[in-house]
């Protein structure tokens, strides 16, 4: 009698952990590929003052050996402008970064401007804090939601 308890436990244990089944990874590289569009914002994070219409933006990203490359159009009423991000995907984390030109206090200069954010379905979510001119204050926070198309 003993051994068939025994021998009970041992199948119940092995079907117990015969259906254990781990979360899947996220495919999130290949998911990523494609268009998206939705919102640009920029919004006033410093001294230096903000205003303007609202800005559409076009997304189209590829990703290899979780590389990204993204091109972004916005565009604001019927004028568009073209910039190429570049950075890495870690799971539903994206970053990117761009090397933008600014004049502060007349003098040219560049800064860097470093998206970070995560696909979440068929959203993508983009923040970067912008610093263009440190001695007077000129910080914006710019903001992209995409979603696929």
């Amino acid at each position: 009698m003993r051994r068939n308890y025994l021998l009970c436990a041992a199948l119940l244990l092995g079907s117990l952990i015969g259906c254990r089944k781990d979360d899947p990874v996220p495919v999130v590289g290949s998911g990523l590929s494609g268009s998206w569009s939705g919102d640009y914002r920029t919004e006033q994070a410093g001294e230096c003052t903000w205003g303007g219409p609202p800005v559409i933006a076009k997304a189209t990203f590829q990703v290899v050996s979780n590389t990204v490359t993204a091109s972004i159009t916005q565009t604001v009423n019927s004028n568009s402008i073209t910039e190429q991000l570049t950075g890495t995907l870690n799971g539903n984390l994206v970053s990117l970064t761009k090397i933008n030109n600014s004049i502060c206090n007349g003098t040219p200069g560049t800064y860097v401007s470093r998206f970070g954010g995560t696909v979440s379905g068929n959203t993508l979510t983009l923040v970067s804090r912008d610093t263009l001119c440190p001695v007077q204050g000129c910080i914006f926070l710019k903001t992209m939601k995409l979603t696929r198309q």
